[in-house]
């Protein structure tokens, strides 16, 4: 159980991000496509950029999410999304909302499972991200990869502080959090809710 800072307005001062994460981000190629294989899968994912196109897959996303996995990830607020909004047209139509999503690929047919984002907000130098894998592939490392790939390229687009929501009751995003080098900032113990940040280091290129 992670408890609340005492000081709820905390801010981490100068950059923190274990050696761990910073070797991962550090190894990682200029990420626009790449192919995952998840832990005991024999199914071969895609991640790349969200697009337009891929309104029709978003929807289907969230229309097969479980009502938990909607709270965790929208926090109460999934109609007034909708399927644009989990699609490639926000990242397109403002640079300042970047998307991917992973697909798989079952003969014919392609899914969306996995969807990770971040919208800059002030200068640009600050960012919040979203994070949602279907409950399938749960505890199978796709949460992990869609998240070192939004490390990527958010240090690569210049955001250097990093942060997020999560729901207390979700242990797995918990530890998640702290194994990528995420501190609690914040916690809004009435809407079970805990902000972890990060700042990134400057990555060029």
């Amino acid at each position: 159980m992670i408890a609340c800072p005492a000081d709820t307005d905390h801010r981490l001062p100068a950059p923190w991000l274990g050696d761990k994460p910073a070797r991962e981000l550090a190894a990682d190629p200029a990420l626009e496509h790449e192919h995952l294989r998840l832990r005991g899968s024999l199914h071969t994912l895609l991640l790349r950029p969200a697009r337009p196109q891929d309104s029709v897959l978003a929807q289907r996303f969230i229309q097969g999410l479980s009502a938990r996995s909607q709270r965790r990830r929208f926090h109460g607020r999934l109609p007034a999304l909708g399927a644009a909004a989990l699609a490639g047209r926000d990242s397109i139509a403002h640079p300042p909302h970047q998307a991917w999503v992973a697909l798989l690929h079952d003969g014919p047919q392609v899914r969306m499972v996995g969807d990770v984002r971040f919208v800059r907000d002030g200068d640009g130098r600050d960012a919040e991200f979203g994070l949602v894998v279907c409950d399938s592939l749960h505890r199978q490392g796709l949460g992990r990869a869609l998240m070192l790939a939004l490390l990527h390229h958010a240090a690569r687009r210049g955001v250097r502080w990093l942060r997020g929501e999560v729901h207390l009751d979700n242990p797995a995003m918990l530890s998640l959090m702290l194994s990528l080098g995420f501190r609690p900032a914040r916690c809004d113990e009435a809407a079970g809710l805990m902000v972890f940040e990060t700042r990134l280091p400057a990555v060029s290129g």
